[in-house]
């Protein structure tokens, strides 16, 4: 007997007496469904079974739950499709639109999904960006009622559209994690419609990859901070320059240092604080990033919160620096004036200015970050040590991004060390001695009447 009394508890404290059904579901794992009348758990209880193989045969075979109903009807394997159904339905939660459902999902990113913690803001923003065409193509249709065929056709619409393979790739796999939670964490889908659907990649597409035309050479980075030092140089010898300005001069210098010789990115850089720097030691710890907001945030990753050494080609620049800054009560090591954290778009003007006044061909502030990674590759780190130098979560990503350099870097030392063993040194032979008499010398021993 699978139905049976039980003493509830309100959320008021108050107790009363109900009925509750014990079941297996269409995972095989056992569940309960509480009544307050005798009769409705009776009633579930003699088609519950119908109901778990609707549901059971709606998720092995990715259909809707009234096709499977229907289906089970016509084959005897149901007393009544529409009893079965209603039932189906009950396990779960209230059919929704997908267009709700996704707005549903994007509520659960800013609080925080099952137990997790509440995602930045800038990813729950991309999440809304690229679940729009998922919203302007289904938004009016059931999300049980997605199949995989459906998903192959979005996939085909996205690569038509898109600029390039990797983008049509990160707004399809949004959608999948989008249907991921409704099949896993939510309940309102039998399985994943995105699931075994691919969009590659070549290597031409994906934009993470580094190449050498990604990288500044040393004689463009001598370029660029030669141009840096001029310039500060020049503002603060200035007399119409105001104190703010000669401070943003050397502050900026000193930041495009840490971007090259530390290998931060720009969000981490703007987000260090004072005590962050240990000169003495040359040590930068970095904890911390700053979102598109400008506002500050603890570093996506675990791998991102990390101690960097400070090569001592950057220690001047910084302790000229450390030198304005460390009289300031700011808590940042690179602040604005007025003590906040320095905008994006303000710092990528002084960049620009840098690489044109260097004379060097424009790369974005993340090909400094490119450059150190390229310099320790150059001087033996092996893929282990890059990733935890750069701040990477996942060796797999590095080996993706910097594969070809570090595959370029092993095959040159094999092909040094074996190189020998194609070219052989032969044994030196012994020179031929040959004689030094001139031309006249022959032709008088040749000559007649001599």
């Amino acid at each position: 007997m699978t139905v049976r009394k039980k003493q509830f508890t309100r959320p008021d404290g108050t107790e009363f007496k109900g009925w509750q059904v014990s079941f297996k579901d269409e995972h095989g794992k056992p569940r309960t469904r509480s009544f307050k009348r005798k009769s409705e758990a009776q009633d579930f209880d003699r088609t519950k079974e119908d109901a778990v193989r609707v549901k059971k045969e709606a998720r092995l075979h990715s259909i809707p739950i009234e096709a499977a109903a229907s289906r089970l009807q016509d084959v005897g394997l149901v007393t009544s499709a529409y009893r079965a159904l209603r039932q189906a339905e009950s396990f779960g939660p209230k059919a929704k639109l997908l267009s709700v459902l996704v707005d549903d999902f994007i509520t659960a990113c800013e609080i925080g999904r099952d137990g997790r913690k509440p995602l930045k803001k800038s990813t729950v923003v991309s999440y809304r960006d690229r679940l729009k065409p998922l919203k302007a193509k289904f938004g009016d249709r059931l999300a049980s009622t997605i199949t995989k065929a459906d998903m192959r056709e979005y996939r085909d619409e996205l690569l038509a559209a898109r600029s390039t393979r990797s983008s049509a790739k990160n707004v399809f796999n949004s959608a999948s994690i989008f249907f991921g939670w409704l099949a896993d964490e939510v309940d309102a889908i039998m399985r994943n419609p995105c699931k075994g659907i691919r969009v590659d990649v070549s290597d031409d597409d994906d934009v993470s990859i580094v190449t050498e035309d990604d990288i500044y050479s040393d004689a463009d980075i001598a370029a660029i901070l030669n141009a840096m030092d001029t310039y500060a140089r020049k503002v603060a010898a200035s007399k119409t320059a105001n104190p703010e300005e000669k401070d943003a001069a050397w502050r900026d210098r000193s930041i495009v240092h840490v971007l090259i010789y530390c290998g931060l990115r720009i969000g981490e850089a703007r987000a260090l604080r004072k005590s962050d720097l240990n000169l003495a030691g040359r040590l930068l710890t970095v904890s911390s990033t700053v979102d598109n907001w400008s506002q500050i945030t603890p570093a996506k990753t675990k791998a991102g919160r990390r101690v960097v050494a400070i090569p001592t080609i950057a220690v001047d620049p910084l302790k000229d620096w450390w030198g304005i800054v460390e009289k300031t009560e700011h808590e940042l090591l690179f602040p604005t004036a007025s003590g906040k954290s320095l905008l994006y778009r303000n710092f990528l003007r002084t960049w620009e200015r840098a690489v044109k006044a260097a004379e060097v061909t424009y790369r974005n502030l993340h090909s400094l970050r490119h450059y150190y990674a390229s310099k320790l590759i150059d001087a033996g780190y092996d893929d282990v040590r890059l990733t935890s130098m750069i701040g990477h979560e996942d060796i797999l990503f590095t080996r993706r991004v910097y594969g070809h350099l570090l595959d370029k870097r092993t095959r040159l030392e094999k092909d040094v060390a074996a190189v020998d063993g194609v070219f052989t040194l032969r044994p030196a032979r012994k020179r031929r001695v040959v004689s030094t008499v001139t031309v006249g010398e022959v032709l008088r021993k040749v000559a007649p009447g001599e």
